[in-house]
């Protein structure tokens, strides 16, 4: 396996909450009801940041009806076709367009087992389990969609991405190659294939794949950064600072591009390239940027240049946004450490860094050892149980799954699994 890229869920391991972002109910409304919302910048694949969406696709509704149409309307139609999936989907949409979201998702529900096949419903589903962060419940639907004659690259992809972030790769080959014959062209396509040969050890490939990607949809923050993190896992680091240099030139102070960029160096420990990363990363700062990843790369810079009151304070800003972000609690304890009046303090940040560095090799090694025993139970039991003390209790769900998906007769699997729903029920929005 080659060396982990930046900022890996390991290197996180239990160093922050795994909260439920606020206002995801809100975000539904929005999008069902047509309303635009800001995107989130382009980064890195996670279960837990929906990629931009229109909100047509979210919704997967049908065109919009007048909106003088009166909820009544929809509702009587509900009541005298029961069993119709379109007509309890309708009156969904407008339920949810009129703010009783659990209402209308109880009928998207209905009209899901009404008709297991209709789409508009499922699709709907999929984004609203999406949005609430529960990968447990979009799978199953993603899993229902994919299966279909007519089924969408869109979800395919989407089903795909989820198990490549669990490292499902056996399991995600095959929706690719389906979404391949599809959308050939697809940007999405290109990164979870080069992320699939990443996990193969087929760098190279990787960095082809994702060149001809970038040459289709020149300019892409995503493609630009995945591209030259892989670059750097091929020891072509010169290529990767290139290629990172050139897209700021296009796109100024793009955060995801000028943080990369910027860590890459820092690693030269060059004067030069120390100050080159200093000034844009104030520069950033000046653009209202002010994540974990900035103030840790600022703690570095400020270090790097004998600054180390201002790393120190650049450092504890990083720690407050996200104690788990790289090396962010061993760097200040380090610097903390060397003064008397603060050397208690960095001693105790040093500590607890290491403690969740050896928590995180473990939890590396139990990753691997499922990634090359896919088709093994165990493997996929030991990641729920990594997974439920991460508080990440959808991906521990799905791990039982997985395990019983193999294993069906494991009787201690499925009570866990249940468990888990169980308690996951209570802690549903």
């Amino acid at each position: 396996m080659p060396a982990p890229l930046p900022q890996t869920r390991a290197s996180k391991f239990h160093m922050q909450a795994t909260g439920r972002c606020k206002g995801k109910v809100v975000l539904f409304l929005l999008l069902v009801s047509g309303c635009s919302h800001p995107r989130p910048s382009a980064g890195t694949i996670s279960l837990q940041s929906s990629q931009p969406h229109s909100a047509s696709r979210v919704s997967a509704l049908p065109p919009a009806q007048p909106t003088q149409i009166p909820l009544a309307v929809y509702k009587r139609e509900a009541g005298e076709h029961p069993s119709s999936a379109a007509a309890q989907y309708r009156y969904a949409r407008a339920l949810v367009k009129n703010g009783s979201v659990s209402q209308g998702v109880r009928l998207l529900e209905k009209a899901a087992r009404l008709n297991p096949q209709y789409a508009p419903a499922l699709d709907a589903l999929a984004n609203y389990y999406k949005i609430i962060a529960r990968p447990d419940l979009e799978v199953a639907v993603l899993q229902r969609l994919a299966s279909l004659p007519q089924s969408s690259a869109v979800h395919l992809l989407r089903l795909a991405d989820i198990y490549l972030q669990l490292q499902w790769v056996e399991a995600a080959q095959p929706l690719l190659q389906k979404a391949a014959a599809i959308k050939p062209g697809s940007q999405k396509l290109a990164q979870l294939q080069a992320l699939t040969f990443y996990y193969e050890n087929k760098n190279r490939q990787a960095v082809k794949t994702l060149q001809t990607a970038l040459a289709q949809h020149p300019g892409s923050p995503a493609l630009v950064t995945q591209l030259a993190q892989y670059l750097t896992v091929i020891n072509h680091n010169a290529d990767a600072i290139s290629l990172l240099r050139s897209a700021l030139n296009s796109r100024p102070q793009n955060p995801s591009i000028t943080l990369l960029l910027c860590y890459y160096l820092l690693q030269l420990q060059q004067p030069a390239a120390n100050a080159e990363a200093l000034q844009r990363l104030q520069a950033l700062k000046a653009a209202n940027v002010h994540s974990a990843a900035l103030y840790c790369r600022l703690g570095a810079a400020y270090q790097a240049s004998g600054n180390i009151s201002a790393a120190i304070a650049a450092y504890t800003k990083a720690a407050d946004k996200d104690p788990g972000y790289e090396d962010t609690l061993l760097a200040l304890g380090r610097l903390l450490a060397r003064s008397p009046a603060t050397s208690a303090k960095g001693v105790q940040l040093v500590k607890q860094y290491e403690k969740a560095q050896k928590n995180g090799l473990a939890y590396g090694k139990a990753l691997e050892t499922m990634r090359q025993h896919q088709n093994s139970a165990a493997p996929h039991l030991q990641m729920a149980a990594w997974y439920k003390r991460l508080d990440e209790l959808p991906l521990a769900a799905l791990e039982y799954q997985r395990a019983l998906a193999i294993q069906p007769g494991n009787s201690a699997a499925r009570h866990s699994l249940q468990q888990l729903m169980h308690r996951m029920g209570e802690l549903h929005p």
